[in-house]
């Protein structure tokens, strides 16, 4: 009776501590997407041409209102489209991204 007590101490212990390491490791997800979504402003003067020239294409009769950049190189721009403004994102090269 004190082997099946015992096993099932260790055998709790064990499953507890697994849920418990799956939980730190969500979290260190959500801090570092976190991080990343941190965009600082920037000089719409600096902005790649191929990021300007991706506008001009896609956005014809947009203005780029405002710039900003994050660590991994992602640009979030506010475009200014017939009084509306509109939020957009891209990569350096000029490719859009769904966020």
């Amino acid at each position: 009776m004190k082997k099946i007590i015992i096993t099932l101490v260790f055998v709790l212990g064990s499953v507890s501590i697994y849920s418990t390491a799956t939980r730190f490791e969500n979290s260190e997800k959500r801090i570092i997407k976190s991080l990343q979504d941190e965009f600082k402003e920037i000089d719409i003067a600096i902005l790649p041409t191929a990021i300007t020239e991706a506008v001009a294409k896609d956005f014809k009769s947009a203005a780029i209102s405002k710039a900003y950049i994050n660590d991994v190189k992602e640009y979030k721009l506010i475009l200014k489209e017939e009084g509306v403004l509109k939020t957009v994102y891209v990569t350096e090269t000029g490719i859009w991204i769904n966020k």
